[in-house]
């Protein structure tokens, strides 16, 4: 717009001086003011393009691809003013207290301190054991019983071979050959040994009592104390942790709220200078200005509208640090990440993309 505006002064100035009612410097300035804009221009388009090649190479797989190759990215999304953020400083900690994750880990590492703290505390205490053991077994399978052949007689059993007791001699004990033959085999199967296992004919008892007194542990003292600095580390990392917090979301709304009035200060430098522009303009057409002066007017309004895109763009940023000292950036641009953590790879919708369900 400023490198139209230089050529049309230029070649308005250049037919005045062609017949007569300007002087040749108005036309040298507005010729010169016309290349150095022509120069900022070339500059900014390549910035442009240069931007183009980094966005490339951020949102694709290959920038390399065919179907890329001279592809041009036009950005549609205008450059808005936020909604107010209308919260207190309180309401906002609040919010970051419950939504950043960094708090909720300091959380956890503060707990886990507690739990060692018990842990290593009962290893000083004494420790009483007390054991059973209760047992029952079923037998079974093949029995082979023997039979001893022989007379008994009297109280108290003698053993002797046949015909080594004298004639006469009074009968007592075994009289005979002791022999050992077999008895009839005795199977017994799964059914007696669950009646002996039932009626708890082989039982086992077994009980201990084991008493465990530390007497200067030393061991278990040091890991006691390790313990409790821990614990105590860990309470000093979740307050700076939260103090951390706490800064952060105070500066991201003041910056917020100081880049919104930017915002609107600088819209109202460049609707001025736009009207000084303007009028400048009028008088140089009834001969009661020069080009030089209009030319100072437009590089005014140049500065005016970069100033205030400038701050249009930092008021975006500032929202959306505004929404990352919260923690509600997906919330706030409407992503979830519920079904990703759940094991759905399915592609998510990207805000401000067609939605490819819909027809």
């Amino acid at each position: 717009v400023t490198v139209a505006a230089d050529q049309q002064l230029y070649e308005n100035n250049k037919k005045q001086e062609q017949i007569g009612t300007m002087a040749p410097l108005d036309v040298i300035d507005a010729q010169s003011q016309l290349a150095t804009d022509q120069q900022a221009l070339v500059q900014s388009q390549t910035v442009q393009l240069l931007d183009q090649t980094n966005l490339l190479v951020d949102i694709t797989k290959d920038p390399l691809a065919g179907p890329l190759q001279g592809v041009e990215i036009v950005p549609t999304t205008p450059i808005f003013n936020p909604a107010p953020a209308d919260i207190s400083l309180d309401d906002a900690v609040s919010i970051a207290i419950k939504n950043r994750p960094e708090i909720e880990q300091a959380e956890l590492n503060l707990k886990n301190a507690g739990i060692e703290i018990k842990a290593t505390k009962n290893a000083l205490l004494p420790t009483l054991n007390l054991v059973g053991e209760y047992q029952t077994a079923g037998l079974s399978g093949v029995i082979h019983p023997t039979v001893d052949t022989g007379d008994f007689v009297g109280e108290t059993p003698v053993f002797a071979a046949a015909g080594a007791i004298p004639p006469g001699t009074p009968p007592t004990g075994y009289v005979g050959t002791e022999t050992t033959v077999p008895g009839t085999p005795i199977t017994q199967g799964i059914g007696s040994s669950w009646s002996s296992m039932i009626h708890n004919d082989y039982a086992t008892y077994e009980g201990a009592l084991n008493l465990t007194l530390p007497i200067r542990n030393r061991a278990a003292q040091a890991n006691y104390a390790t313990a409790q600095i821990n614990q105590r580390q860990q309470e000093a990392s979740y307050m700076q942790t939260r103090a951390t917090i706490i800064q952060g979301v105070r500066q991201a709304l003041i910056v917020l709220e100081q880049d919104r009035a930017a915002v609107a200060a600088a819209q109202e430098a460049r609707i001025y200078n736009q009207q000084s522009y303007d009028d400048e303009v009028k008088k140089l057409q009834l001969g009661t200005s020069t080009a030089f002066t209009v030319v100072q007017k437009q590089q005014l309004l140049t500065v005016a509208e970069g100033t205030e895109l400038r701050d249009r763009i930092n008021l975006i940023e500032a929202e959306l640090s505004f929404q990352q000292a919260e923690g509600t950036t997906l919330n706030d641009h409407n992503i979830s990440v519920q079904g990703v953590m759940a094991g759905n790879t399915q592609p998510l919708n990207i805000p401000g993309t067609p939605d490819k369900t819909t027809p």
